[in-house]
């Protein structure tokens, strides 16, 4: 009784609620007339045809498709129509040879939809070699009818299958199944749409058939269809004309095609005359020398020199591959200059189309013109291509400057490239500096090969401040940005360590502190790159001091989020003493942080920071590790708990390094005693020729040279001292970075230079920040008193 009740009760809410939409549409509504009821239940399906649309669950896959295929339903037939490839693939041919036949019988119904579907199953059929041999000899007469629908699509569609069905068949079979209908297609009393498609037949069988039964069988139909009637049967059999003259041989092809292609350059039509030019260049290659010289050539030069309008986009799309293919016959003599010429015109033309496809083929000319004739007859196109009116020509330019500089790689012309280089880069479009920007790392690298090294040096010294000049024009998306710093991996390889500090550095701070986190965590990556490749002490310690100013003792917590990132590309980055040395204070200061998500992200460090500690010297800082830990298992932030809980383990266990990571950690600092060694050696070599130059001012030199430290002040002697033994082995402990900063900036005065002193044994005291003197924040802005002060601790 309850469950009739409330099924009552359902139906007299459901009642209401169609009244209630009733009255919403009110009476004009034509759902709301009279009779309406009876006639939407009259257009519904009767149960009799509802029935034929139901199948017994019970029903195997291969028995459902057999059913769809033989259904008068259309619905059904579509569904086994697109369903068949897949299981044809999957449960191989004896499923294939005994459906096929049904699917190939639906070709008969007047369903456009459904022979699309069907052509579309055949060639994914075809792709999957699902089809043997006489499954497609009982596919193919089917196709072939339905090349005479009066639908453009079908016709198309079915061309298509019947192409590739002839790259499935062997010659024997293609003569047997194809050959004979394709012919049949072709004969005068039929359509001009049916000879066409007989021409594209017949130029795809020469390419999978003998030369003998090209020549026997259809060569003489293929040069009677270029005196087709129809120009449309004239202009496709044109773009045939290279398979069949590769099909047939050189002695056929010069005897009679090539008379036929002359004819075809002078036709009437200019769409004949167009496709006719196009197997001309295709065919190049294909002709000997003496065709070449007497018949090919004199029209390609003539039609170059008057470029008819009928035919100059013809001969602009074809111009990349009309000067490879004569590539070895180009010299500087007349017959040459007018293939020069005719490339410089189109690129000059005021037509934007001709000028877009003349730089699409830009690398093929340049690639056959070679670096020796590019400064000559490319180089003022090139230019002017760079600074082109309408930007799709500059973003061709752009997509295809790559390869320009791979082909003038090894030649002093490449460095002619760098003016159209940064025309680009500084283009006013954004797509093409983004372009540039995604393939800059290999045009750079093409750029690294020139020589001598002080043209290098100032070439990327330009590329380098045009992207500091660019950079700007970038912000407020975030993606381009991060493409725009890919560009910096690997920096070192290409440009020097000074042009990347004054032009690159600037901008990977300004990117850690004000960008979207993606180019954030990028910059910062890039910055711990560069610290750890640069070979000057000042550099390390300038950029080591202000990342843990701004960001490890930052007034925004997520300048001190981003610490955690710091410090991660730190540990990979340099060795345990390096980390102890500068960020160690700074990491254990922030699991105090008053904001929990920094605390959240920084109690990750933990076991790394666990690790740089070594038994029993640091007992006490291994005890005050643990405490932070136990500190963080008691926070009041539920999310802070759980991330602790997640490190733990490792950080409360015994401490353990293996013997892996001791070998890498050495490596590290090895690497880094090298870098202070470099530096005392180059600051003594620089303090004595400083002294020296200053005693020959002086004339305490004489005339047999001046023995090093003369004319030395007394402050001088004494930093010589100062400065490590570049002799010592790498088992002295030496001394920190640091240290030697501070001796090297009390040694050598400079103006505006600021000192800064720190402990100068093996190892910083733990527990003892370092100062901070004279650097400026990453983010561009001055730091507030307060901030200073906890920075210097």
């Amino acid at each position: 009784m309850a469950s009739r009740s409330g099924g009552s009760s359902k139906s007299k809410g459901g009642q209401a609620k169609n009244q209630k939409l009733m009255d919403f549409l009110g009476p004009n509504w034509e759902g709301g007339q009279e009779g309406t009821h009876d006639e939407v239940h009259g257009a519904t399906k009767s149960s009799e045809e509802m029935e034929q649309y139901c199948l017994s669950e019970d029903m195997g896959d291969i028995e459902r498709l057999e059913h769809y295929l033989s259904s008068t339903l259309l619905l059904q037939n579509t569904c086994g129509v697109c369903t068949f490839p897949p299981l044809a693939k999957e449960h191989g041919a004896a499923v294939t040879s005994k459906l096929l036949p049904k699917m190939v019988a639906l070709c008969s119904r007047d369903e456009i939809d459904l022979l699309l579907n069907i052509s579309d199953s055949l060639l994914t059929l075809l792709e999957n070699n699902s089809l043997s041999i006489n499954d497609m000899k009982i596919m193919l007469p089917p196709c072939f009818k339905l090349l005479q629908s009066t639908n453009e699509d079908v016709q198309q569609c079915y061309v298509d299958v019947i192409v590739a069905a002839i790259d499935k068949l062997a010659p024997q079979q293609l003569e047997e199944f194809v050959l004979g209908p394709s012919l049949a297609a072709g004969e005068v009393q039929t359509s001009v749409t049916s000879r066409v498609i007989c021409c594209k037949l017949l130029g795809k069988l020469a390419t999978r058939m003998t030369p003998k039964v090209v020549s026997e069988k259809f060569f003489f139909k293929a040069m009677s269809l270029c005196q087709d009637t129809a120009h449309e049967v004239r202009a496709v059999m044109c773009d045939q004309l290279n398979s069949i003259a590769r099909g047939v041989g050189p002695e056929l092809t010069h005897s009679s095609l090539l008379e036929e292609l002359n004819e075809l350059l002078s036709d009437e039509e200019a769409l004949v005359r167009s496709s006719a030019l196009g197997a001309v260049v295709d065919l190049l290659d294909f002709f000997n020398e003496d065709a070449k010289k007497s018949k090919v050539l004199p029209q390609l030069r003539s039609l170059c020199k008057e470029t008819p309008d009928a035919v100059i986009y013809a001969l602009a799309d074809k111009s990349g591959e009309l000067f490879w293919k004569q590539r070895d016959t180009l010299t500087e003599d007349k017959d040459s200059e007018v293939f020069y010429n005719f490339y410089k015109k189109i690129a000059a033309n005021p037509d934007v189309e001709l000028r877009y496809r003349c730089v699409f083929n830009l690398p093929g000319v340049v690639q056959a013109l070679g670096a020796k004739r590019y400064p000559v007859h490319l180089d003022a196109v090139v230019r002017k291509l760079a600074d082109d009116s309408d930007a799709s020509v500059r973003l061709q330019l752009a997509r295809g400057f790559h390869e320009i500089t791979a082909f003038l790689a090894s030649d002093k012309s490449l460095r002619l490239l760098k003016d159209p280089l940064l025309t680009l880069l500084k283009d006013s479009d954004v797509g093409v500096k983004e372009l540039m920007l995604e393939q800059l790392r290999e045009i750079v690298g093409h750029f690294g090969q020139i020589s001598p090294a002080e043209d290098r040096a100032a070439i990327m010294k330009d590329i380098l401040s045009t992207l500091a000049e660019v950079e700007p024009t970038l912000r407020g998306n975030w993606r381009r940005t991060a493409k725009y710093l890919n560009v910096f991996d690997n920096a070192g390889e290409y440009f020097t360590e000074q042009h990347i500090y004054e032009c690159a550095v600037p901008v990977f701070s300004l990117h850690m502190s004000d960008s979207a986190q993606p180019v954030r965590e990028k910059a910062t990556r890039l910055m711990c790159d560069f610290i750890r490749a640069s070979r000057n002490m000042q550099h390390r310690f300038e950029l080591t001091q202000r990342l843990v100013r701004d960001f490890g003792r930052g007034r925004s917590f997520s300048q001190r989020m981003l610490f955690f990132e710091i410090c991660t590309n730190v540990f990979t980055r340099f060795s345990r003493h390096f980390f102890r040395q500068y960020f160690y204070e700074p990491a254990l200061d922030l699991m105090t942080d008053s904001v929990p998500n920094v605390r959240l992200r920084m109690c990750k460090l933990l076991p790394g920071i666990k690790k740089i500690l070594r038994l029993p010297e640091d007992q006490s800082q291994l005890d005050r590790v643990q405490n932070c830990m136990n500190r963080l298992l008691r926070d009041s932030d539920n999310d802070v708990v759980e991330a602790a809980k997640q490190v733990s383990e490792n950080v409360l266990g015994p401490l353990t390094i293996t013997p892996a990571e001791e070998a890498k950690d050495r490596e590290k600092r090895s690497d880094e005693e090298a870098v202070q060694r470099l530096e005392a050696e180059a600051t003594k070599r620089r303090m004595v020729d400083e002294a020296t130059e200053r005693a020959k001012l002086l004339g305490a030199g004489g005339g047999a040279g001046v023995k090093a430290g003369v004319g030395m002040k007394a402050s001088d002697h004494t930093a010589l001292k100062k400065l490590p033994s570049t002799g010592s082995s790498s088992s002295t402990p030496a001394r920190s970075a640091g240290s030697s900063i501070a001796q090297k900036v009390s040694a050598i005065p400079k103006s505006g230079a600021t000192t800064s002193s720190t402990t100068t044994g093996s190892r910083p005291p733990m527990g003892t920040k370092t100062a901070i003197a004279g650097a400026k924040p990453l983010g561009g802005k001055e730091p507030a008193s307060s901030v200073g002060s906890a920075g210097a601790g």
